[in-house]
This record gives C-alpha cells, sequence and structure tokens, in this order.
C-alpha cells in the first residue's frame, strides 16, 4: 500500500510539475507575443503647429459666458478709446498656407500663412453711437459684424498672419485688421440686452 500511495503521489506531482511548467511556458509565449505598450509619439507638422497657434491666438481674445463668445476692441486701438463688444454665437476659424520662396527659406523662414475668424451670427455694443451703430446692441446679423473692428480704416475682417522664421513664431493682423488689439472681456462687463 505504501508503495501504491508512494506511486500515486510521484505520479500526481509528475503531472503537476508538467502542467505547471507547460502553463508557465504558455504564459511566457502570451507576454512574447503582446505588443510593445511604448509608442513613438512624432513631433507634430509645421502645419499642425500653426494651427496650434492659431487656436491658441484665437482662444486667447475670445471669452465664453453662457453659450456665446465675446471680445472687445477699439475705434482707436492704439489710445483704446471708444470700446465695441462683439457676440457671437458660435465661432471657428480657417487656415491659409502661403508660400515661400527660395529666398525666403535662404533668410530661415519656415511657414507663412494666415488665419481668419468665422462666426455664424454675431452682433456689437457700443455705450456711445458711432460712426454706423447707435448706442446699445445692434441687430443680429449672418457672419462677422459689419463694423467689425474699425470704421476708420474701412471693413476689415477678423485675421491674422502667421510665420515661423529660424524655429520662432510670430503672429500679426492682416493688412490693417486689428485683431492683435481684441482683448478678451470678463463675462460681468458684459451689457443687459
Amino acid at each position: 500500500m505504501r508503495k501504491l500511495l508512494f506511486l500515486t503521489t510521484l505520479f500526481l506531482t509528475a503531472i503537476f510539475f508538467i502542467g505547471s511548467t507547460n502553463l508557465m511556458g504558455q504564459q511566457k509565449r502570451r507576454q512574447k507575443k503582446r505588443p510593445s505598450s511604448t509608442k513613438k509619439i512624432s513631433p507634430p507638422t509645421i502645419d499642425q503647429e500653426a494651427v496650434q497657434k492659431a487656436t491658441e491666438f484665437w482662444k486667447s481674445k475670445l471669452t465664453k459666458c453662457g453659450n456665446d463668445f465675446y471680445t472687445k476692441g477699439y475705434v482707436d486701438p492704439i489710445n483704446h478709446t471708444r470700446s465695441i463688444i462683439f457676440q457671437f454665437k458660435d465661432y471657428g476659424f480657417t487656415m491659409e498656407k502661403g508660400t515661400i520662396s527660395n529666398a525666403d527659406r535662404l533668410n530661415g523662414l519656415e511657414y507663412r500663412g494666415s488665419s481668419s475668424l468665422n462666426v455664424e451670427v454675431s452682433r456689437t455694443y457700443s455705450a456711445v453711437e458711432l460712426f454706423s451703430q447707435n448706442a446699445g446692441w445692434s441687430r443680429w446679423k449672418n457672419g462677422l459684424p459689419i463694423y467689425r473692428i474699425t470704421s476708420l480704416l474701412g471693413e476689415q475682417d477678423f485675421g491674422i498672419l502667421l510665420s515661423r522664421e529660424n524655429g520662432y513664431w510670430t503672429i500679426d493682423s492682416v493688412d490693417s485688421s486689428q485683431s492683435i488689439f481684441l482683448e478678451p472681456i470678463d463675462c460681468s462687463n458684459v451689457p443687459e440686452g
């Protein structure tokens, strides 16, 4: 009986050892089949960087109050006189990539483009009567307000120029647009209406 018990124990031990060795081998094989969890993240392209810079710019100029977006501009942006509040129901922006000549490249220019603000509907507010608006809120209109930034220079777009030269980004206004002078506005300063 002892011999039978010894053989049974030996047999069960051998089966257990073979089974556990086989399981360990399967686990090792499974581990080898798993893909590496470290993925290489490639740096953004210059076009992606331009979109990121434009996004940062527009977000820095607009304030969301409730469901609407607001920004403030001036008839005279240098002296900050006669402010105008712009209200937009929704916004986005477009990007347009410019061309770079061989001379531009040799001078270190890596990117040239522009971005323009687009809105679904808008209106403006002025505390005093201006050239093209009575005091108070204007009527809603589709797209950007006709008054836009400054009536002194005519109808202007909300637009910026973006460029990267020798690794440094620069943002300027398009032509005589005053987009770089826009300011975010505190929601508590938005007039009723």
